[in-house]
């Protein structure tokens, strides 16, 4: 395909009108060379061999102009897999009873946070609830135990009460606990990352939601049901009645939300992520000419403000765990699209980490019949556990901690 240059025929016998010239020549040929490349790309794109990449555009419009819940296909949505309940005191009251009735059953005692604290540990390997340690047939997935998968639960139930950016709670947690997903799983895992799946009793994957104004609705209707659940409590006292919010409480309230969040779900990602890098990029030369005159906030990608959010959550989820006297590993080395495409998760969605749980392996004895390491080690050597031995070590408070 020929590429014409258009100019046009304007006099030279001034240096202005040969500036012109020069400009609109100029302005045709990358005109011509726009629309070389917007055709070149639309017969690549017509291919067969570039179906995949036809359907993540067509994914990314879809995802764009359609609401799509995090998970789809076999009939699931995220509200049959959400694991926190809309009424705070009764998932407390909930959670204070299966408590009281784990401690009366099985004499197990919730750990203080500072005991959690210092107890938790990265653990290397896994008590298999089936028992089968034979590998001479492959690795399979062991099934899980359901004393554990009710303690991680309720871990799950109390890690939601951890804090985000203006209460959007931008995550959502998908609880793997099946031997066939944990095989599905396992698959896209790296290293003793896959004993890790396949031996304990249940893995989290932790989603971080870099469209959160896709949930704008429902967060509207948590918070206006909290303040007519506010009204009517203390309409019977004598305690001033908290003012409800307005139309523009709630359009500030979003336009701050969709500043801080960096999402802008309802514009395709080839046009939303040039807004929000020019955004993000203007905000940072208003503070440095300003300075300290006018303070603006330092903005982050919609994937990161949404990961540190759901950092929170799964340090939260971790310590809960580790009071019930239940061990985790989180982990990083995996293949996001793998995990995605195997549970048909959204690519509104991005995956930081995933969480083993399950009951610490324990080595039997060293004999002449059982020549297992007693001392296990990660792929990099480094050995995990709360006693001295085994511990981690970690960096001195003053070479990491400055007082001013």
């Amino acid at each position: 395909m020929k590429c014409r240059r258009f100019t046009l025929s304007v006099s030279t016998s001034t240096s202005g009108s040969s500036a012109i010239s020069k400009s609109l020549t100029s302005s045709a040929s990358a005109s011509s060379l726009i629309i070389v490349f917007l055709l070149a790309s639309l017969q690549f794109l017509t291919t067969n061999s570039n179906a995949f990449v036809i359907e993540r555009i067509r994914q990314d419009l879809y995802e764009t102009f359609d609401y799509k819940p995090f998970l789809q296909g076999e009939g699931k949505d995220f509200q049959s897999l959400s694991v926190g309940s809309t009424d705070a005191d009764a998932a407390l009251a909930s959670l204070n009873d299966n408590d009281n009735a784990n401690n009366n059953n099985s004499n197990t005692n919730i750990l203080t946070l500072d005991e959690s604290i210092q107890a938790r540990y990265a653990a290397t390997r896994y008590k298999r609830y089936d028992g089968n340690y034979n590998t001479s047939e492959g690795r399979t997935p062991s099934t899980s135990n359901p004393d554990v998968i009710k303690k991680a639960r309720t871990a799950l139930q109390l890690a939601i009460r951890a804090p985000s950016g203006f209460n959007v709670q931008p995550y959502k947690m998908v609880m793997i606990n099946t031997p066939s997903s944990k095989l599905k799983l396992s698959k896209y895992c790296i290293g003793r990352n896959i004993d890790r799946v396949l031996d304990s009793d249940c893995t989290i994957i932790f989603l971080a939601d870099r469209q959160v104004m896709r949930s704008w609705k429902p967060y509207k209707t948590m918070i206006q049901k909290q303040e007519e659940e506010s009204s009517a409590s203390t309409s019977t006292s004598t305690s001033t009645t908290k003012k409800k919010k307005t139309k523009w409480n709630y359009l500030k309230l979003r336009l701050l939300i969709g500043l801080f969040s960096s999402g802008y779900p309802y514009i395709p990602k080839i046009i939303a992520g040039p807004i929000s890098w020019c955004i993000r990029v203007g905000m940072r030369i208003v503070s440095w000419c300003t300075r300290s005159w006018l303070v603006v906030p330092t903005l982050s990608s919609a994937e990161c403000w949404s990961q540190k959010n759901t950092a929170l959550v799964a340090m939260s989820y971790m310590l809960g765990c580790t009071s019930r006297s239940l061990v985790t590993t989180p982990m990083e080395g995996y293949l996001s699209w793998g995990i995605r495409q195997s549970f048909n998760i959204s690519r509104r969605y991005t995956i930081p980490l995933i969480i083993s749980t399950g009951i610490p392996y324990t080595a039997r004895p060293y004999t002449a019949s059982n020549t297992e390491n007693e001392n296990e080690s990660d792929d990099t050597g480094i050995s995990h556990g709360n006693t001295k031995e085994t511990s981690t070590p970690r960096f001195e408070y003053d070479s990491i901690v400055e007082e001013k």
